[in-house]
């Protein structure tokens, strides 16, 4: 639904608070539209809505508020967005929810963390953050990891747990790993999993490597039948020169 079909059927009794996050409406259409019952609930949703646009409306603060309202509302961010917002404001918010969307972020690594030490970080949206690795994990033991979150990050692999039984998994948030797989779970059946998180697994990480290795056979198999069609048919070959002459002598 656009605006210009909203507008041409006024007759209509539009809900504008579910409008407001509609992505064909955007914050010029809010902006020069006051008092129609738009929804800050519903415009965090709003695709269309940039941060910086809701920037200009300090009276609608505070702004980490409405950061962290949606998730949504990051999906697109950068660090960098981040940083110069912080900067710009000159102070950095103290809001658990939203350094735990920002600790998790896919454009924050382990070295943004170590070189703002001073930013209240969330250890648990730290250790489901992608960039974080098992090595960094290990090479890192004196961070205040969270082995809850730990067990839901998807660099967490069935190989890594199985080498490592002995610590802490929670086997609760390994059922929304979208790393493990069906032979983990049939090999650890008796563990306490969370048999409705594992019914909306996608597994997609996992389906991806099993994918990738499958790929990589195929490509192993492919060379290896080129290399022999080669060595037993191309006469540039000495095997292959020796057998079609006793092909052609025969």
């Amino acid at each position: 639904i656009t605006w210009d079909f909203i507008q041409t059927n006024n007759n209509i009794s539009w809900n504008y608070a579910v409008l407001s996050s509609n992505p064909a409406i955007t914050w010029n259409t809010i902006k020069n539209n006051v008092g129609r019952g738009w929804s800050w609930d519903w415009i965090v949703r709003n695709p269309s809505i940039h941060w910086k646009d809701i920037d200009h409306n300090p009276d609608k603060g505070p702004f980490h508020r409405f950061f962290a309202k949606s998730e949504n509302t990051h999906r697109n961010m950068s660090w960098e967005e981040y940083h110069k917002y912080f900067k710009m404001r000159g102070f950095i918010p103290d809001d658990p929810k939203l350094w735990h969307i920002i600790s998790r972020h896919k454009s924050v690594t382990w070295e943004i963390i170590n070189k703002y030490p001073d930013y209240p970080w969330n250890a648990e949206g730290v250790s489901e953050n992608s960039n974080i690795t098992w090595d960094i994990i290990i090479e890192n033991s004196s961070y205040q990891w969270n082995w809850s979150y730990i067990s839901r990050n998807i660099n967490i692999t069935p190989e890594i747990i199985e080498n490592n039984m002995d610590r802490n998994w929670d086997w609760f948030m390994l059922s929304q790993n979208k790393s493990i797989d069906l032979d983990f779970y049939e090999k650890h059946v008796d563990k306490d999993w969370n048999k409705l998180n594992l019914l909306r697994n996608c597994m997609s990480v996992s389906k991806e490597r099993w994918i990738n290795k499958k790929r990589l056979e195929i490509i192993k198999a492919f060379n290896i039948q080129r290399h022999w069609r080669n060595c037993s048919c191309n006469p540039k070959f000495k095997l292959a020169k020796k057998c079609l002459l006793q092909l052609h002598k025969s």
